[in-house]
């Protein structure tokens, strides 16, 4: 929105005033708790995003509903990780999807924090290309071309982790669900998601690949047969 704002009005002024926020909501999608590195088939180290909420309870604003799908289970450690799966799965915004549960027809299986988002990332990329951008504009060359290379890191991140050449689409990827989330994790290609969702097409929609027309192509060849 700010990159838009500046190429309607050139405000460069507006842009130095929210440029710090924009550095913040940044940092914290590279917290930690978000980050996930795992190594390609060529055992190249990437490090891409998930979801993953700082909250173990209940949501205030639907409390009673969390409480009802946790008495299923029948340990607090297992209702306490149940709430944080909720809490994440908010987090995205696709509050609530079979996309993120095991069992697509049991709500108490839901594991978003072992998943590598294809929108999370694409929306990060794309956000990293557009401080890179704003950087520029207020005159920190650093930081833009601190931000320019974190954005090619994650383009071929997401090109390594998340594109499948066989569907020609990018796909969600699970992590094992015995997994430490802050080791280095081995990519197999059996733990891509192969459902159709419509955040497989988010690199589409935000042009991330308009430099790549022939992986776009391919991409968009899949709705052809659905009319």
């Amino acid at each position: 929105m700010v990159l838009e704002i500046y190429r309607a009005t050139g405000d460069v002024e507006f842009v130095r005033t929210v440029f710090h926020s924009l550095l913040k909501e940044h940092s914290f999608w590279m917290s930690e708790i978000h980050n996930v590195a795992i190594a390609d088939n060529h055992g190249r180290v990437h490090n891409l995003s998930r979801y993953q909420a700082r909250w173990n309870k209940p949501r205030p604003e639907s409390a009673t509903i969390d409480e009802e799908l946790a008495s299923k289970l029948n340990s607090m450690a297992a209702k306490e990780k149940l709430y944080c799966e909720i809490a994440s799965t908010a987090e995205s915004g696709w509050d609530f999807s079979s996309r993120w549960m095991r069992n697509s027809t049991d709500m108490t299986t839901l594991a978003t924090t072992y998943i590598i988002p294809v929108d999370l990332n694409t929306f990060l990329f794309k956000m990293e290309l557009d401080i890179g951008a704003l950087a520029k504009v207020v005159g920190d060359n650093a930081t833009s071309e601190f931000f320019l290379n974190a954005s090619k890191a994650r383009h071929i991140a997401i090109d390594s982790i998340l594109w499948n050449s066989e569907m020609e689409q990018w796909l969600d990827y699970w992590l094992p669900g015995d997994a430490d989330c802050q080791e280095v994790h081995e990519w197999k290609p059996n733990s891509q998601n192969r459902n159709i969702f419509a955040s497989n097409f988010v690199p589409l929609w935000l042009n991330a690949y308009h430099s790549e027309s022939w992986r776009a192509s391919r991409h968009l060849d899949y709705f052809m047969p659905q009319g």
